[in-house]
């Protein structure tokens, strides 16, 4: 019955039922179940630490960070923490950030780097290439179900801390990113005070003056409030198998875009020129590197060309000049 219904709505989006039959014959993720009691029981310990070690560790006490990544993409996530030394507040931010790994390779690097906090989130093994259908392939697939997952995983890390931020694996932190959470922009771009419920990366020109526009989810805030599990998440949640299995091009975060301003959430883009994708990057010629809290080369194509990048963007910030992004690096 659950398979009928299924299918007759993904009928309305374009999918038909021979290729729905068949993504649901290839594919172990639509009913997929997931234990995120490990994710649960970690977060709810580092908040337990409501005097963090650090000196000027500025991070709100119900606060927590986190990522997720295997084997095959770990070298982002080790760069993503030897970043955190540029600004000397790896020690500081360590405190609060959850590494969910996704295979125990990862796991093993992890515990090899001393990179604190790794949990290991346990998913079925795919065969990538092995098996085909009409519509996507099951490696298509499963990367849209790993970039749906940091929904599943925000859920869950909300039931337990009251503001969480997340970083794709190839986000370099740079800077401590909360006092950010702390002010939005009014519609002249100036800083005013009080609290979003949802914050995101923005891939626009550094003079920016507004809150609207898309959302792109290398980078998010979440507050939790009861919008979030009332309205925000309902709809997000009602989208999964759209957006696993759609081929409509929508992604993840272009749902976010819509929903949180459907559930009357408070929201607002972070800072472009401290919090930068590279889309940004690449077209406004100066910002000030050593601004910079994060950095996203999120228009970079292939794993080794955005290692270069990062690595360029954390030298970068390490310097004391304002510079030509296109005559640098990034």
């Amino acid at each position: 019955m659950h398979k009928f219904l299924w299918l007759i709505a993904n009928l309305l989006t374009g999918i038909s039922i021979q290729a729905a039959d068949e993504i649901l014959a290839s594919s172990p993720f639509l009913n997929l179940t997931l234990d995120f009691s490990k994710f649960k029981s970690t977060i709810e310990s580092l908040l337990l630490n409501t005097s963090l070690s650090e000196k000027n560790c500025l991070i709100p006490s119900d606060a927590i960070m986190f990522s997720y990544t295997n084997q095959y993409t770990f070298p982002f996530i080790s760069l993503q923490h030897n970043a955190m030394d540029v600004g000397g507040i790896r020690a500081c931010l360590e405190q609060r950030f959850v590494n969910v790994c996704l295979d125990y390779g990862c796991t093993k690097l992890c515990k090899q780097e001393g990179i604190p906090n790794c949990i290991e989130l346990k998913l079925p093994h795919v065969p990538y290439g092995e098996h085909q259908s009409k519509r996507k392939t099951l490696e298509q697939y499963s990367y849209s179900f790993i970039t749906w997952l940091k929904h599943e995983l925000m859920y869950e890390a909300l039931k337990v801390a009251g503001q969480v931020i997340f970083f794709d694996a190839d986000v370099i932190v740079l800077r401590n990113p909360w006092p950010e959470t702390e002010f939005g922009r009014d519609q002249k771009g100036k800083p005013i005070s009080g609290k979003y419920d949802v914050m995101y990366q923005r891939d626009l020109g550094l003079n920016y003056v507004n809150c609207a526009g898309s959302a792109n989810t290398g980078i998010v805030y979440f507050r939790n409030s009861s919008r979030l599990y009332d309205n925000y998440f309902p709809l997000m949640f009602s989208k999964k198998n759209e957006i696993i299995i759609s081929e409509s091009g929508k992604l993840d975060q272009d749902y976010l875009g819509d929903f949180v301003d459907q559930s009357k959430l408070k929201y607002c883009t972070f800072p472009v020129a401290k919090m930068m994708g590279h889309c940004v990057s690449s077209r406004d010629r100066v910002f000030n590197p050593t601004k910079l809290i994060t950095y996203h080369p999120n228009c970079v194509g292939g794993m080794k060309k955005k290692i270069r990048f990062m690595k360029a963007a954390m030298a970068l910030a390490a310097s004391n000049s304002t510079i030509s992004s296109r005559g640098d690096g990034i």
